[in-house]
């Protein structure tokens, strides 16, 4: 069973890297659709985008040392 989480993780990271912007604009606006909450689609949002801006500063620090 971890296996299975872990390809499908990695099958949904893969789609998600490189996804053209309006496939990842038509997923959001039916999970929006599905939630029909706005504002707790954009918080999720905005906390995706912060925690990958972190992980990326973090990752570009390691490096450096």
């Amino acid at each position: 069973m971890k296996r299975l989480k872990r390809t499908a993780g990695v099958l949904l990271a893969g789609f998600l890297m490189f996804a053209p912007p309006g496939t990842l604009i038509f997923l959001f606006l039916v999970i929006l659709g599905l939630v029909r909450n706005v504002w707790l689609v954009v918080g999720g949002v905005v906390c995706l985008v912060v925690l990958a801006i972190a992980w990326l500063l973090r990752k570009k620090r390691a490096q450096k040392l």
